[in-house]
């Protein structure tokens, strides 16, 4: 939930509260004409366990993904997402990534998995890990659905090639449907070594990924579902090379 979201809503609450307690207290003043001191403070403590208690529902509620689905569905981009890119003129499908997004308060993290996928002869897909990346710096912009961020790829071929950590920056733009992200379109590149690339993006169900097994399990899901939802096509895959 946006903090200003919060600010009115607890506002509301306060104003009602502020409402009930004043009839409670005209209500209960005949019953308690000689009892103002007394009256006054078991207002007192009521409002302050009532307070109490909606501070701790709103920081249950922060925590609910999904009351922030719900309240945030115009801008709910947390969640599983499946990334990869295509080359323009042979239409092959590289460079696939699951990406976490989460928000935690107003900060928004993004975790990445980079895999490749190739697909053998009698269209089995082979899968295997290639890299990671993270990054803690992130912002969106709602009425564009831009997110841009920074990001650092820890461990990958090209990093033990390069033998240091590769920083770049990305840009995606989340497309709506049904008022609630499911694509996006984007690019990143680094500096050291210079790469830049054009992706396409998918939200993808965690449940389905999470419960694949294992790490290679998921990854080899993700290109399913990606290729049943007609997201890609098998024989966009790279070729698996024999080997004798």
């Amino acid at each position: 939930m946006h903090l200003d979201t919060q600010k009115i809503i607890k506002a509301l609450f306060i104003a009602c509260l502020i409402v009930v307690l004043t009839t409670i207290k005209s209500k209960l003043e005949p019953h308690f004409e000689h009892l103002d001191l007394f009256l006054y403070f078991f207002l007192f403590l009521t409002s302050l366990f009532i307070m109490s208690i909606i501070e701790v529902v709103f920081e249950k509620l922060d925590e609910s993904d999904w009351f922030k689905k719900i309240i945030n569905k115009r801008d709910y981009i947390q969640g599983a997402w499946l990334n990869y890119a295509m080359d323009a003129d042979t239409r092959e499908i590289y460079n696939f990534a699951l990406l976490k997004i989460d928000r935690v308060k107003d900060q928004i993290r993004l975790d990445g998995s980079t895999f490749r996928a190739l697909i053998t002869t009698d269209g089995n897909i082979i899968t295997s890990p290639d890299g990671h990346f993270f990054s803690s710096i992130a912002q969106y912009q709602s009425e564009n659905g831009q997110l841009g961020f920074d990001f650092t790829v820890d461990f990958s071929e090209r990093v033990r090639e390069c033998k240091h950590q590769i920083i770049g920056n990305a840009t995606y733009f989340f497309e709506r449907s049904d008022k609630v992200p499911r694509t996006f379109t984007g690019e990143f590149s680094t500096e050291h070594p210079a790469t830049f690339c054009n992706i396409i993006g998918h939200r993808v169900d965690e449940k389905l990924i999470a419960h694949s097994g294992s790490l290679l399990e998921r990854y080899r899901r993700a290109i399913e579902i990606a290729i049943q939802r007609n997201w890609i096509e098998s024989n966009q895959l790279p070729k698996a090379q024999l080997t004798t």
